[in-house]
């Protein structure tokens, strides 16, 4: 992925401002606050590859707040697929509210009201999929949500994220770009489909399970031939901390199952 901002390279006056700009850009339009004390921090990655963008954020205390009025003027048509790598954060959405740690899942509907919470400091990457692509309703979407913990693809989505996170994009070129993002798209269709069918009255594993192993062999071949080289990164904390035994991405880092 690019670095596509560092608040060290901007003036002290200019950080806030200059964070909340590429913030609306890369992500979606919010109110953002920030602790703009002298170590307030913002380092901001991206990275496309076919219809999907990687975006991965580390930043100080902060709070995300995308308001009907914030989704009214720059609608994101994206689903967010999240996986947390530092800090505890506090979500909420469609009238749930939950705590995220390190090595959890999440998911954003980018197109709902949301706010994000980081009272000391967090990192995270998450993919960006169109909501055309995926299809559901928004109440849909609050089950996916509320359930998401005990989707069967949990393991394998969260997998899928952290090991995006390769330092060699930059070889990725476009054919292969856009497998793996046609991958991540059905990956991310099948994690939707899994949590749907579990709705009562509607589960239906059989049907399931063909697509699940299609996907899971698609990824297979496109890690084989474009992520041999990469490693699980360890989420260390920034630099002039001290490593948490409880909160980060490695402790809580899971073998995926099927």
């Amino acid at each position: 992925m690019v670095v596509v901002f560092d608040s060290s390279t901007c003036l002290r006056a200019d950080k806030v401002d200059a964070a909340r700009s590429t913030f609306d850009e890369l992500s979606a339009p919010a109110t953002v606050e920030f602790d703009s004390g002298p170590t307030m921090s913002v380092v901001m990655e991206s990275w496309d590859f076919g219809q999907v963008n990687m975006f991965r954020a580390a930043m100080t205390a902060n709070r995300l707040t995308r308001t009907r009025q914030n989704i009214a003027q720059g609608p994101a048509g994206v689903i967010a697929v999240a996986v947390h790598e530092y800090g505890v954060g506090h979500f909420e959405q469609h009238g749930r509210q939950q705590f995220v740690r390190p090595g959890d899942l999440m998911i954003v509907d980018l197109d709902s009201p949301y706010v994000l919470d980081w009272p000391i400091r967090g990192r995270s990457r998450a993919i960006h999929v169109p909501s055309e692509l995926i299809g559901i309703t928004c109440e849909e979407f609050a089950h996916v949500a509320r359930h998401l913990e005990a989707n069967p693809l949990y393991d394998i989505m969260r997998r899928h994220i952290i090991e995006l996170n390769i330092t060699r994009s930059d070889e990725v070129f476009d054919d292969a770009s856009n497998e793996l993002g046609k991958s991540t798209i059905a990956l991310t269709r099948a994690l939707v489909t899994a949590a749907l069918a579990q709705q009562p009255g509607t589960r239906d594993d059989a049907a399931l399970m063909p697509h699940i192993r299609v996907v899971s062999e698609r990824l297979t071949a496109v890690r084989r031939e474009l992520l041999d080289s990469t490693r699980l990164p360890m989420a260390t904390p920034p630099s002039g901390e001290d490593s948490p035994t409880d909160n980060t991405l490695s402790t809580h880092l899971k073998t995926p199952t099927v």
